[in-house]
C-alpha cells in the first residue's frame, strides 16, 4: 500500500541507503527485536541464510546460469539504478548516449572489444571520466548500449550524433547522446524498459513462457501500451554480465540506526512517498514480517 506520508516513527530501527540526492529508509517490525547486522545477508549454513531487511530465513538458489534467473537481473537492474542515482548529481557534468550495431551481434566478446575501444577513444580525446554501461537485448537478435559518462567539469561535447561514415567514434551502427535533464527520469528510463517487451512482441516469441512474467501497463505519447515485463532476459544466450562501469564510479551509502538521528545528519529532505508490505505466510495467511518503506529528496 502506497502512501505520501511519514509511516516509520523517529525511534524505529532503519536502514538507510543514500543514492546522490536520494534517501531511502527501510524498517521491519523485526528490526525491533533483532538489531540489524551490517549486510543484507547473514549466513546459516552452506544451504541457508538469513534476510536482514525481512528477518526471513531463507534457503541459497544453486543457478548454473544466473543471468537466465528472472530474479538476479531485476536485482543487477537494482543496483544500476543506484548507481545511476549516486554519479548524475551534478547533471551538468553529465552525458547519456545510446549506440547500437546496424547488423546483427551475438559475438559478446567482439562487444567487450568494441566497447573498451569506445572508452580508451573517448578517454584519449576528452580526458578522464568515470562510466555506467548496460547492455540491453533486442528482439532483431542484437544489442542496444546504453551509458552515462561524468566529468569531474562540465561535460563537453560528445559528437556522437552523425551518421555512420562521419562517426569516428561508433562506427558499427546509429549512436546519440544527449544531456542529463534528471536523474530519476533516466534512472527510471535505463532500468524500467530494459527487459520488457511488447505483448503482442512476447506472445509470438514466447507463447510457452509468457505466463511466468507479469504484464503489466505503461503510459505511450498516444496512450497506454501492454508490456511483459522482465521476459527479455529469455533474448540473452548464456551469462552476460549486462552492467558495466568504471572502479571510481560512486555507490550508495549504508547506514544503520534510529531514523531520527540518521535523518538529523543531512541538510533537510523532503518526504517524496511511502508504502508498507507485508510478507504472509501462505498456508496459515498470517503476517510474518511488516516492512515500511520511505523515499526522501534532500533539498
Amino acid at each position: 500500500m502506497s502512501y505520501n506520508r511519514n509511516i516509520i516513527s523517529d525511534e524505529e530501527s532503519v536502514i538507510m541507503k543514500k543514492c546522490g540526492n536520494h534517501i531511502y529508509l527501510q524498517s521491519s517490525s523485526n528490526y525491533q527485536s533483532h538489531k540489524p547486522c551490517m549486510g543484507l545477508i547473514t549466513k546459516i549454513s552452506g544451504t541457508e541464510y538469513i534476510d536482514n531487511r525481512t528477518g526471513e530465513c531463507k534457503s541459497f538458489r544453486n543457478v548454473s546460469t544466473p543471468y537466465k534467473d528472472y530474479k538476479m537481473v531485476k536485482r543487477s537492474l537494482n543496483r544500476l539504478f543506484d548507481l545511476l542515482l549516486c554519479n548524475l548529481v551534478c547533471k551538468q557534468n553529465c552525458v547519456c548516449f545510446t549506440m547500437t550495431y546496424s547488423n546483427q551481434m551475438q559475438d559478446f566478446d567482439q562487444i567487450d572489444k568494441d566497447l573498451r575501444n569506445f572508452i580508451k577513444m573517448l578517454r584519449n580525446r576528452f580526458g578522464s571520466f568515470q562510466y555506467i554501461l548496460v547492455i540491453e537485448p533486442q528482439t532483431r537478435d542484437s544489442f542496444h548500449i546504453h551509458g552515462v559518462l561524468c566529468f569531474d567539469h562540465k561535460a563537453p561535447y560528445i559528437p556522437l550524433n552523425l551518421s555512420f561514415s562521419d562517426n569516428t567514434l561508433w562506427r558499427h551502427g546509429f549512436a546519440t547522446a544527449r544531456k542529463v535533464k534528471s536523474d530519476i527520469q533516466v534512472a527510471k528510463y535505463y532500468v524500467d524498459y530494459n527487459l520488457d517487451l511488447k505483448y503482442n512482441t512476447a506472445l509470438q516469441m514466447f507463447p510457452d513462457s509468457i505466463d511466468n512474467y507479469k504484464t503489466i501497463t505503461v503510459p505511450t505519447d498516444t496512450g497506454v501500451e501492454q508490456r511483459v515485463n522482465g521476459i527479455a532476459i529469455e533474448l540473452l544466450p548464456r551469462m552476460l554480465n549486462i552492467v558495466r562501469h568504471s572502479t571510481g564510479i560512486q555507490k550508495p551509502l549504508i547506514s544503520y540506526g534510529m531514523k531520527k538521528e540518521l535523518l538529523s545528519n543531512l541538510n533537510g529532505c523532503t518526504l517524496r512517498d511511502s508504502k508498507i508490505l507485508h510478507h504472509i505466510d501462505e498456508e496459515t495467511q498470517t503476517v510474518l514480517n511488516t516492512v515500511k518503506y520511505e523515499r526522501y529528496r534532500i533539498r
